[in-house]
């Protein structure tokens, strides 16, 4: 039954989400251009398109998992960190098994294409993981606080 619960679920979330993203995709970017004039409507919708890409990123990593998990590393390594985990992209696993050095030699590909494409990319994604798990921190203690104080 659980099967059937998540499959409804899942497809509850997509419809809308296709439909309003192609509406939200397009409003946004004339709403940053508009409101913001040109320079700083590009800078701000970069910013935007930045974001999508990271939320894009994460929807993969859980979607792919399975293939991931048995196509990118080598046969027996210990200590892998596996794809899945909502709140992590695949460039931030790639990174670390990159350099726990446990990916065979499709996932060292996908690695070093990733360095080659955006420079020091995996240590940025690596980078990038730890600051926002800092920022999620503090607003948890702030949010938390200000919860148990009202």
């Amino acid at each position: 039954m659980k099967i059937f619960k998540g499959l409804f679920i899942f497809f509850i979330a997509l419809i809308p989400t296709i439909i309003f993203t192609v509406i939200g995709i397009v409003f946004s970017f004339i709403f940053h251009l508009v409101v913001f004039k040109w320079k700083t409507g590009l800078k701000k919708s970069g910013t935007y398109f930045f974001k999508m890409g990271l939320g894009i990123d994460q929807f993969a990593n859980i979607s792919m998992s399975p293939l991931f998990n048995l196509i990118m590393f080598k046969k027996n390594s210990s200590s892998v960190y596996f794809f899945g985990d909502e709140d992590d992209t695949i460039s931030y696993i790639l990174a670390l098994n990159f350099y726990s050095k446990n990916l065979n030699g499709f996932g060292t590909f996908w690695a070093n294409f990733l360095n080659f494409v955006d420079e020091d990319h995996l240590k940025k994604a690596i980078e990038n993981k730890r600051i926002k798990d800092q920022e999620a921190i503090e607003r948890l203690k702030t949010n938390l606080w200000t919860t148990l104080a009202a």
